[in-house]
């Protein structure tokens, strides 16, 4: 081996160490990159890019130690020989004209992978800033894929969509599409197992709620392994910009569920927006822990939405049975004994929501207020609190048709008409 550093470099050179070194580099840099992109659709385990790393790591020392012993002739594979004299050294560390070698162009495509690969990671502008820009954040939360194979637990899929929606409310800098509007634009796109909402599906969902991004994923299970994928894909050119994964056991799912929430909303909150905001409860009242109950809930809503009330009713006070705090079931059971015309159990339920209406969420606080508005208050009121659910979400039809229909009883027809006009485009898209 050559006493000086110099001569140690042009020895690495002459050896074509240098070379391998380089494109070894650049290989691997492409090979992780492919890892990472096709892990989440494969659903390969989350220990399968630092596997892929470490083997790596040992291919290179591997290849380093091979290419300084051996070299590749047209004679195939030889031991490379050591520089014999000073002449040869000196040879060997002046540069001579050579051809274009395969060897070159395998490593000029590697690069040019990697600059392709790099690029958009330094020079890709903020997605969330290019969203402030425009206002608010508006995001729709679709529901999740159930992957797990098992049909009984779909009630997974809105499990995750409810959470996410129910934390991510409370943010006044974002701006938060409700599970009822998305629910019935995937009802109108035909959809009818939540496994089957593609990422064109979800963009025109989003899109027709005016929301620049969307929120969609999948829960996977083997065993009693589980794992939640989440990704925040921009509406507009459907980029997934970040993507967030979460794993654990079958038996905490709720919990898996709430991590998930926290992290996505740091994300957008604190990493973020962390200086126009002001820190607030990472839990609230309400929120249900028992999959049970929000799978009654589902039912109940679905129930609702056909107007079957009797059937409704059921199982909403099995959900309330299940979890008294709930306030979805709590809040759809009242407008059930409404639209039966039950209007004392209904204005019972109410206040009994309304008195807890501090400890709720701000858009569950905002709903409640709305309810007790339209049971015991004028339109004025009623106009006052709708708004404010409006502020939280600015695409929900049925807020627009209640504003037109409380200017109408105050025989504000100019007041009127826009809102109803309003409600019907949306309805319309």
């Amino acid at each position: 081996m050559p006493d000086k550093p110099q001569n140690f470099w042009q020895e690495l050179k002459r050896r074509k160490v240098i070379r391998v070194i380089i494109g070894y580099a650049a290989a691997s840099y492409v090979i992780l990159e492919l890892i990472s992109i096709i892990s989440d659709p494969f659903g390969l385990p989350d220990w399968t890019l630092k596997l892929v790393f470490v083997l790596l790591c040992v291919g290179f020392i591997i290849s380093v130690v091979i290419s300084w012993l051996y070299d590749i002739t047209p004679d195939g594979v030889q031991k490379t020989k050591p520089a014999k004299n000073e002449v040869e050294k000196e040879k060997a560390s002046k540069p001579s004209k050579r051809g274009l070698k395969i060897s070159d162009i395998v490593i000029a495509v590697l690069l040019i992978a990697v600059i392709v690969l790099i690029y958009p990671k330094i020079f890709k502008p903020d997605k969330l800033e290019e969203f402030r820009e425009k206002g608010e954040i508006s995001i729709a939360v679709m529901p999740f894929q159930n992957l797990s194979g098992d049909t009984l637990k779909n009630f997974w899929q809105v499990m995750v969509q409810e959470n996410l929606i129910t934390l991510l409310s409370n943010a006044e800098v974002l701006n938060i599409r409700q599970p009822e509007s998305i629910s019935i634009l995937l009802q109108n796109s035909d959809i009818d197992n939540y496994d089957s909402i593609t990422p064109s599906v979800a963009k025109n969902v989003s899109e027709k709620l005016e929301a620049g991004v969307y929120i969609s994923g999948s829960i996977n299970s083997l065993g009693e392994k589980i794992r939640i994928n989440a990704k925040l894909v921009d509406s507009e050119s459907e980029e997934i910009f970040k993507s967030f994964t979460i794993e654990g056991v079958s038996d905490s799912i709720i919990y898996l569920t709430d991590s998930l929430s926290v992290t996505i909303k740091n994300y957008f909150i604190i990493t973020i927006l962390q200086k126009e905001v002001s820190p607030y409860k990472y839990t609230f009242y309400g929120l249900t822990r028992s999959p049970e109950a929000l799978r009654y809930l589902v039912d109940g809503r679905n129930a609702f939405s056909k107007g079957d009330y009797p059937t409704s009713k059921e199982y909403l006070l099995d959900a309330i049975k299940i979890d008294p705090n709930f306030i979805a079931a709590n809040v759809t059971l009242t407008w059930n004994y409404y639209n039966s015309r039950k209007f004392d159990q209904a204005k019972k339920m109410c206040l009994k929501l309304y008195a807890k209406r501090n400890q709720m969420t701000r858009y569950d606080e905002a709903k409640i207020n709305y309810i007790y508005a339209w049971l015991f208050e004028t339109p004025w009121e009623v106009i006052k609190a709708v708004k404010q659910l409006l502020e939280i979400d600015d695409q929900d039809p049925s807020s627009y048709y209640v504003l037109g229909q409380s200017y109408f009883r105050l025989h504000e027809y100019e007041k009127s008409i826009p809102e109803f006009e309003k409600a019907l485009d949306i309805f319309k898209k």
